[in-house]
């Protein structure tokens, strides 16, 4: 009896174990990926961001995306046929049921979704911190998320660093992603 549940527990801590990382299986096979929206949950609402900035920030990451060999990239006039189809431009992208319906009618695999979290000024220096998280499509799990920080003298450059840092850098999905592969 005690090497059955033994044995069952095993079982458990295995599958428990090998849970997060089946949500990253299809990352390593060159998935369809597709940049979908960055939204600003910056508190200070002092410093203005405009949509014109948020659209520029996913350029940037649909670019650095599109140029990583790991991805297939869903085009981007495709992207806002169906974006304007399904009027999600400025809500519902986060709802679980919208992510799958959204995938489903571009053929991604994943969606990434950023996020403005933070945007401070001191000293005439502005600091910005981006949030991206790439969804499983099929079951809007949440498969990387990075983090990136921005200092800059004016506030584009700071939230394009960022952007950049939520990417490549250190805590970058991108570099997440390629040091998983190895």
């Amino acid at each position: 009896m005690k090497s059955i549940k033994l044995c069952v527990l095993s079982l458990f801590a295995i599958a428990f174990l090998c849970a997060p990382n089946s949500c990253l299986a299809g990352l390593m096979d060159n998935p369809r990926v597709a940049v979908v929206h960055f939204a600003n949950k910056a508190a200070d609402h002092s410093i203005s961001i405009h949509d014109g900035m948020l659209e520029d920030l996913r350029s940037i990451a649909e670019i650095d995306i599109m140029n990583a060999s790991d991805f297939q990239y869903v085009d981007r006039a495709e992207l806002k046929r169906i974006l304007d189809e399904m009027q999600l431009q400025r809500s519902g992208l986060v709802d679980p049921a919208t992510i799958s319906k959204l995938g489903k009618f571009l053929g991604a695999e994943y969606l990434v979704l950023g996020t403005v979290t933070s945007v401070s000024r001191d000293r005439g220096k502005y600091k910005s911190h981006v949030t991206l998280r790439m969804v499983a499509v099929e079951t809007a799990a949440v498969a990387l998320s990075g983090r990136g920080t921005g200092a800059a003298s004016n506030l584009n450059d700071s939230l394009e660093k960022a952007t950049e840092d939520a990417l490549d850098g250190k805590r970058g999905i991108l570099t997440m992603l390629r040091g998983r592969r190895r």
